[in-house]
């Protein structure tokens, strides 16, 4: 009987002195999730203000933004859209939520999006972001619309 705990013990310890596995979450500390959402809402608010700057500086050289409809758009392509119409009049995140993976990052939220001429939507976002020389950018955006259901619960 007490070898069984011996070996129980053993395997214990054993599992608990193994090295994090690569890619586990790990937990995030306050200043990564503050430059994260940082770049989130940059890249946000360059939807409303037309900020193509802030846009360009979020998004990584070889970044895909994902329209509610499925276009797919580079960076570059996206850059161009956003100088010919920023397409928001105003925005609230709700239930932000970040996952950081040693230099990668997921984020999904929803957003109340308020539109020309007094309408809104509502979608889900996520971003997957990379650590790149030291800074994060957005490498892949994706907008989910919610639906006829999701807007009944708009304010708006």
């Amino acid at each position: 009987m007490a070898r069984s705990y011996t070996c129980l013990v053993s395997a214990l310890l054993g599992v608990l002195l193994l090295p994090p596995i690569a890619g586990a979450a790990q937990p995030a500390t306050a200043t990564e999730e503050r430059a994260i959402l940082s770049v989130e809402d940059r890249f946000l608010q360059s939807h409303v203000t037309g900020d193509l700057s802030g846009a360009r500086s979020s998004l990584a050289d070889n970044s895909i933004v994902i329209y509610e409809n499925g276009d797919e758009r580079t960076r570059d392509a996206f850059i161009g859209d956003l100088e010919r119409n920023s397409y928001w009049s105003g925005l609230t995140s709700h239930d932000r939520v970040i996952h950081i993976y040693d230099d990668a990052a997921v984020t999904h939220a929803i957003l109340m999006i308020k539109l020309g001429g007094g309408q809104s939507d509502i979608v889900r976002t996520t971003g997957v972001y990379a650590k790149q020389a030291g800074a994060w950018r957005i490498v892949s955006w994706q907008t989910t619309p919610l639906g006829d259901a999701a807007k009944a619960l708009s304010p708006h």
